[in-house]
């Protein structure tokens, strides 16, 4: 087996057969997953297993099984921007955007790992809870469920984006809200990365962070974010 990597979840190809792999806990110190594919790409699975010296970590697996899917997301959330009045606060004092941007989406992408991937302790429960909430419209059409679910959800991603302080002091609560409804709604047509707990932490850095970023620093969202998704 290799050597520990982290402390969080590693994959390893261990003596799966090929298009499997396990995965383990605490950096690849804790006891083996059965063997699965466990939502990973073809492309991901392959690089597993054509490197068996080292435990693989989470998230860089995750970046080159989903890093597709994330791109079509970022091209769909730049479709349209508008000009954001009221529920925003300069709560920092910036150099310029940039910086600020910079600066945000590092705190938010920080806090996605934190608090929504089953690599840290605080985030595998959030994680699996989403994984599960998001099953009924995954894979189905119908509007209204989708309405309820997003909603539900939209409350346990917004409370945790709360407990980040630059995020937390900058929005309006409802104006959160509705921004992540929204960010949400998009991200589940991307069924492969809420399938597992294992994305759900992707899934929000790549869809939220870029949003919240630009609404903080530039006042801006995608067109229509500011109510909430389905109103």
């Amino acid at each position: 087996m290799a050597d520990k990597n982290g402390d969080g979840i590693v994959y390893h190809r261990s003596d799966c057969s090929l298009g499997y792999v396990r995965w383990y806990g605490l950096g690849g110190d804790a006891p083996g997953s059965t063997c699965e594919t466990w939502g990973l790409s073809d492309e991901a699975l392959q690089y597993i297993h054509d490197h068996p010296e080292t435990n693989h970590r989470a998230e860089d697996i995750w970046a080159i099984s989903l890093a597709p899917v994330i791109i079509d997301i970022g091209n769909e959330l730049k479709k349209g921007y508008e000009k954001v009045e009221t529920g925003v606060i300069d709560a920092y004092n910036w150099v310029d955007a940039n910086a600020c941007n910079l600066a945000v989406t590092a705190a938010i992408s920080a806090g996605a790992v934190a608090l929504f991937t089953p690599a840290q302790p605080e985030g595998a429960a959030t994680s699996t809870t989403l994984s599960i909430m998001a099953q009924p419209v995954l894979w189905a059409s119908d509007k209204a469920l989708k309405v309820t679910v997003v909603a539900g959800m939209s409350t346990i991603i917004k409370d945790a984006f709360l407990l980040i302080p630059e995020v937390a002091n900058s929005i309006d609560e409802t104006l959160l809200y509705n921004i992540i409804s929204n960010c949400l709604a998009v991200s589940l047509d991307s069924a492969e990365l809420w399938a597992t707990p294992l994305g759900v932490g992707a899934a929000i850095a790549a869809a939220f962070a870029p949003v919240i970023a630009d609404l903080i620093c530039k006042k801006t969202c995608p067109e229509g974010f500011t109510k909430a998704f389905g109103s």
